[in-house]
């Protein structure tokens, strides 16, 4: 993952990391230790144990349950409840990866990042699935509904988006912190009812709007049950949206 962000890397480990050593899985992110390779991943297991007291002082066990907490308890809720529910509402509409799926880099707070797509081939005509997981809170305001509204001009009716963000009374001061310290600030965080307006306006109704709660139930119920001296939870200060464009 050479030039990828810090951000990219904890949650690729993280993801990693629950699929190596859990079950049952919330989500099985396999795919993401090859991304890693094994230098990466024992470099960011290294770091994780080497600072664990920076997410629980006073912490006393070995190596292996230090990367464990750190991941249970604060990298891993987030990325997976993305994972899971992308990966829920990818099997509601039947969409599989196809054979000549491309993979287009672009600037999405860049107004001309369209240009990209357009020249890669994409079909504007063909319903589409598009995901913003883990994207949104680096956007402006300004940038995310602009977005929205290019999404909007390329997608039919009945295709989907999904995306998360950060609740705005609330900021997710931990993440926020973290990204700080990426070099990747939080740009965006909105009230509940902020990014139903910002999807009305530009055609688009949010089909499904589960907050933290609801993610929890729905997604670590069952490794809850197996693991009840360790439980999961989705992270308390970010929803999740799914919306249909009309």
């Amino acid at each position: 993952m050479e030039n990828s962000s810090m951000t990219a890397r904890v949650s690729a480990f993280a993801r990693a990391c629950h699929a190596r050593e859990t079950e049952p899985k919330i989500f099985d992110g396999s795919m993401a230790e090859a991304l890693l390779g094994k230098a990466e991943y024992d470099a960011v297991a290294g770091s994780l144990a080497g600072g664990i007291g920076c997410f629980c002082p006073g912490f006393s066990g070995s190596r292996a349950e230090a990367v464990n907490w750190a991941v249970r308890r604060r990298l891993a809720p987030t990325p997976l409840a993305r994972a899971a529910f992308a990966e829920n509402a990818l099997a509601r509409a039947g969409t599989v990866p196809p054979e000549n799926l491309r993979l287009v880099p672009a600037d999405l707070s860049d107004p001309n990042w369209p240009r990209a797509l357009e020249e890669a081939g994409f079909d504007a005509r063909a319903c589409s699935f598009c995901s913003l997981l883990g994207l949104v809170c680096y956007l402006s305001p300004e940038e995310f509904n602009g977005l929205l509204a290019a999404l909007s001009a390329r997608m039919p009716r009945g295709s989907a988006l999904a995306f998360d963000y950060p609740v705005r009374a609330d900021a997710a001061p931990e993440q926020a912190e973290l990204a700080r310290a990426a070099g990747e600030e939080m740009r965006g965080a909105y009230t509940r009812g902020e990014p139903e307006r910002l999807l009305a306006g530009t055609g688009f109704l949010a089909y499904e709007h589960p907050g933290p709660a609801e993610l929890t139930d729905r997604f670590f119920r069952s490794y809850n049950a197996a693991h009840p001296e360790a439980p999961m939870a989705a992270e308390e200060r970010v929803n999740c949206c799914l919306a249909v464009r009309q």
